[in-house]
This record gives structure tokens, sequence and C-alpha cells, in this order.
């Protein structure tokens, strides 16, 4: 996790930034309303960089790695 900190010296240097979410794998039922809900919760935390993309991987099962 990012800390606030973190992400507003993101923002205020102009740095190129990408969410990841990794251990995505260990959600249990998830579906298209669970991305939605973790997403307004990572934006909500990391309220500077709302315009960062978020991605959800599993680094352990290799999804979305490469993406």
């Amino acid at each position: 996790y990012v800390g606030l900190e973190a992400a507003e010296r993101i923002e205020n240097e102009g740095k190129g930034c990408v969410i990841v979410v990794n251990k995505w794998d260990t959600v249990p039922d998830k579906d298209n309303k669970t991305t939605l809900l973790y997403e307004q919760e990572v934006r909500e935390k990391l309220r500077v960089l709302d315009w960062a993309p978020i991605i959800y991987t599993s680094a352990l099962a290799g999804r979305r790695v490469t993406k």
C-alpha cells in the first residue's frame, strides 16, 4: 500500500504511476461489482492519483502481470 504522502509526491513531481492491486486471486467470489468497490476504496485513499490506471493482478498465478 502506497500512503497518501507518496501519492502526493508522485502528483507534485509530475511522475507517471500505475496502481497495481496484487493478490487479486485471493479475493473470494469476485464479480464486476467487486472490482468497482475496490476501485472506489483505492481512489478514496489515493485521491490525488485519480488519473492513474488500476490493474488487478496475481503475481503468483501470473494473471495480468504482463499488462
